[in-house]
This record gives C-alpha cells, sequence and structure tokens, in this order.
C-alpha cells in the first residue's frame, strides 16, 4: 500500500468518507459559558461527537471532538478540516517555536503539504485589521493541500495557502513510529478558537494559543 503512494499519503483509489451531522442539543448555560453537543454519524466510527463551549464575554469558543474509531487492519487517514480564515487578505502562521508562513518561509523546492505544529496555527494580517487562533491541545500534525491524491505542492516565495485546504490530520496507520498501527479505541481532542483585533499579528496570536493550553489545575487541599 505504501509503494503506490510517493509523496502522497492517500492513494488514487482511496475511499472517502465524510461526517454527517444528525442532531444539535443544548448544552448547560452558565454565567460565563454556553454549551451546545452536535452528533455526527461518520463511516469507519461508532461514535462522533462536538462540543462546543462558548465564552460569554470573550471571543472564544472552545472544542472538543469525541469519537469511537473502528478498528481495521486497511491503510486510512482520519482528518479534520479548520476551515477558517481572518478576512481577506491573512496568512496562515504555524507555531514551529516562531510563526511560520507555509511554503514562504522555507527553502524553495521543499515540500509544503504537512507540518508538525508546537501550540497552534493562526491567521493574521489581513485587511479587516483581526486575527484569528486556533489553540491545538492534543493533535500537532496541520495538512495544508487538498487530501486527493496528486501532485503533491512545493514551496515558492509566492504560496498562499487557502483556508479549505487546512485540516488537524487526526490518526494515521501508516507511520508506526508516531501512530498506533490499529487505530481503534475512543478519541479525544481539544481545540480552542480565539478571535479579535490583538491577535492580527503572529506573535500575538500564536502566545494565546499556548495560553489557551495552559490551562490551570486545581487541586485540593486535602491532598497536598
Amino acid at each position: 500500500a505504501r509503494r503506490a503512494l510517493g509523496r502522497n499519503r492517500n492513494a488514487a483509489a482511496a475511499r472517502w468518507a465524510q461526517s454527517r451531522l444528525v442532531r444539535a442539543v443544548s448544552g448547560s448555560a452558565g454565567q460565563h459559558v454556553q454549551s451546545v453537543v452536535l452528533d455526527y454519524a461518520m463511516e469507519g466510527c461508532e461514535l462522533l461527537q462536538v462540543r462546543l463551549n462558548a465564552w460569554q464575554r470573550h471571543p472564544r469558543v472552545d472544542v472538543e471532538v469525541i469519537m469511537h474509531k473502528l478498528g481495521t487492519w486497511d491503510s486510512e487517514n482520519v482528518y479534520l478540516a479548520l476551515p477558517f480564515a481572518a478576512g481577506p487578505g491573512a496568512e496562515l502562521y504555524l507555531d514551529r517555536g516562531l510563526p511560520v508562513r507555509p511554503g514562504r518561509d522555507q527553502l524553495p523546492g521543499t515540500l509544503c503539504d504537512y507540518y508538525g505544529v508546537q501550540d497552534g496555527v493562526a491567521w493574521c494580517g489581513g485587511d479587516d485589521g483581526y486575527g484569528l487562533a486556533i489553540a491545538q491541545a492534543d493533535s500537532h500534525l496541520i495538512q495544508t493541500g487538498p487530501l486527493a491524491y496528486g501532485v503533491r505542492p512545493f514551496a515558492t516565495p509566492d504560496t498562499r495557502i487557502a483556508p479549505a485546504d487546512v485540516y488537524a490530520w487526526l490518526m494515521t496507520n501508516y507511520w508506526e513510529t508516531n501512530f498506533s498501527p490499529e487505530l481503534g479505541g475512543f478519541y479525544s481532542f481539544r481545540y480552542s478558537v480565539l478571535w479579535g483585533p490583538t491577535l492580527d499579528r503572529p506573535q500575538p496570536a500564536l502566545r494565546a494559543c499556548r495560553d489557551a493550553n495552559t490551562r490551570l489545575r486545581a487541586i485540593h487541599l486535602g491532598q497536598l
């Protein structure tokens, strides 16, 4: 299966399954956070649920993707679409220890298809004067290009990533060194989506990702 891929991670004959929303249920409604639960159906999953917690007085939505993945010996990948942007002219920045624009801030001619990131990604520098950041607490591989089999993109100074071509690469069983070869079981992936004029530059936007991932820990005094 791998020999037929080349630089691709999805074969020409790959079979695709997309999720379908089947139910939305209101959750808790407190003074600071309101929640909603979205149930999805997708081939290969017994359970697929997205829980959204919207902050009342802060431009932020916390997201948790919960799935019960069925196991299979077939080669497969699982992606989560991140189709966000921050207005015309905004560019995608990845947290790789410092802000990096895919394709533009790397050696020309190198592959700009997928990247490892630290705390998240951000769209900054748009004409509307605000930015958008996506903090990734549990997944750190980003796909930045079409998923279908084809000629993979290579970096040039003019490379631009379309919002529709940004995905969190949640799981794969192609690489045994970094992922489990058997993907069955329960999984949870957490994200935070933040936006506003203070995130218009990549440094504060990616710092907000780090702060969102560094959650406060409550310890009962009796445990000390």
